[in-house]
């Protein structure tokens, strides 16, 4: 129940951005009964930007989908993006960039940075939930 939560906690913070829009539990497929279910997507449509989350107290689980990232997970959701028409075909709209950001406690936050580095990931964010649970006010929002 924690973990929902925190996954509670990330939602709120992600949607104060009234440009973002969320699917919680995003479910990807692709061919060969392929399933992978982030915790979030987040499609922030005024920067052109997807966003596939993750929250976790524990990232160390989050080793296999660091490194199918790119590989698997961008393509995935970039053409199943354009089948439901969320956003257009990327050889006609090629400014859609796609990142993964991960939630995850402070004292781990070296390690996923390093993770996502490491796996050559081109557009990744690591937050600590400690940041989102205790904001600094001055944050700005659209």
């Amino acid at each position: 129940m924690a973990e929902g939560v925190w996954e509670q906690l990330v939602e709120t913070y992600l949607a104060i951005d009234r440009g973002c829009f969320l699917n919680p539990q995003y479910i990807v497929e692709g061919p060969e009964k392929w399933r992978a279910e982030p915790d979030f997507l987040a499609v922030n449509f005024p920067d052109n930007e997807v966003w596939m989350v993750e929250v976790t107290k524990a990232p160390y689980g989050l080793k296999g989908k660091i490194s199918e990232f790119e590989k698997d997970y961008i393509p995935k959701i970039r053409e199943q993006l354009i089948r439901h028409r969320v956003i257009r075909d990327i050889d006609a709209d090629p400014k859609w960039t796609f990142g993964f950001w991960i939630f995850t406690i402070e004292k781990e936050k070296s390690w996923v940075e390093g993770a996502l580095s490491a796996a050559c990931i081109a557009t990744s964010r690591v937050t600590a939930l400690e940041e989102i649970a205790f904001p600094k006010w001055e944050m700005r929002y659209r």
